[in-house]
């Protein structure tokens, strides 16, 4: 039973966090209140390493698993364009394509 409430707590982070600014371009990045992590420090990247990236690969994967169950619905709508990019692509950008670092909250 722990596992599942676990599983479930996981999920329910992980869907309500966002992982993609793209449209961000400041120098620091806003971590708290009043604490401020400058992009590309030792800090930034420890962040990103070990916390950001695991999340982020979580993301792509519940991203794509999220893709293909709303296909169907997507195509009905017409906007089988957007649904990937919003589930599948920036995911992956935010993942695997930005430098080490570069983290935007």
């Amino acid at each position: 039973m722990n596992k599942r409430i676990f599983i479930a707590a996981m999920l329910v982070c992980l869907l309500t966090m966002s992982v993609s600014y793209a449209g961000s371009q400041s120098r620091y990045s806003r971590y708290g209140d009043n604490v401020f992590i400058k992009n590309g420090s030792g800090e930034a990247m420890v962040l990103d390493a070990l916390l950001l990236r695991p999340v982020g690969l979580v993301t792509v994967i519940i991203g794509g698993a999220a893709f293909v169950v709303s296909l169907p619905f997507s195509v009905l709508g017409g906007n089988v364009g957007e649904a990937a990019d919003k589930l599948v692509v920036e995911p992956v950008n935010y993942t695997f394509k930005r430098k080490l670092g570069d983290i935007e909250f």
